[in-house]
């Protein structure tokens, strides 16, 4: 997995642009983070110091759950992350991407777990919806999805992102969900005003 990190960035800089934004500590905790997600398939910190004990890391000591916990609650703001964002999207369009869209999201008590769960359930009725002889959406999802029909003529199950994003604050993660491409400062904007409720 160390020796996918080194490639990936030597492709894409995404180290780089860690370290420039938050320094070597914090760029090679944030990498290892990610490896352990990656080859775990979680994001919950707990299981980090064991899960890792034998993978090849990019900080000098193996970290563990009350390290990220200080790190991600206490040591990271938001300014940072916006800039993280900005120069990311600055370094895709470079690379030859057409549109950078940036979503920045909030999570607390493993809230991506659940929203994740919720995600793919509304992916499996669409599915369902779509390739089934029974074409209506089921009473579960009816607050979530909706039938339109494309220039063809064609009907198709749409996700009402509006209620998706109450849903999803619900389970607690903050994100922004949008098909328009919005300014880093529009999306910092919208972060910050956001209702203390949904923190």
């Amino acid at each position: 997995m160390y020796a996918a990190v080194q490639a990936v960035n030597e492709k894409t800089g995404i180290r780089d642009i860690l370290e420039e934004t938050y320094g070597p500590e914090k760029s090679s905790s944030l990498i290892d983070y990610s490896m352990h997600s990656i080859l775990n398939k979680t994001d919950v910190s707990n299981s980090f110091e064991t899960k890792m004990r034998n993978e090849l890391t990019c900080s000098s000591e193996l970290r563990n759950d009350t390290y990220f916990s200080d790190l991600f609650e206490n040591r990271m703001d938001e300014e940072h992350e916006l800039l993280l964002k900005k120069k990311w999207a600055v370094q895709c369009r470079k690379d030859g991407a057409e549109g950078v869209y940036i979503t920045l999201f909030f999570d607390y008590q493993n809230g991506s777990e659940r929203v994740t769960s919720l995600l793919k359930k509304i992916n499996g009725e669409i599915e369902r919806v779509n390739n089934s002889g029974d074409n209506e959406i089921g009473n579960n999802f009816k607050n979530l999805l909706t039938k339109e029909i494309d220039s063809n003529g064609n009907e198709f199950v749409k996700i009402k992102t509006e209620e998706l994003q109450k849903a999803i604050n619900e389970k607690g993660l903050y994100s922004i969900i949008t098909s328009d491409e919005l300014k880093p400062k529009e999306i910092h904007d919208l972060y910050a005003s956001r209702n203390a409720s949904e923190t």
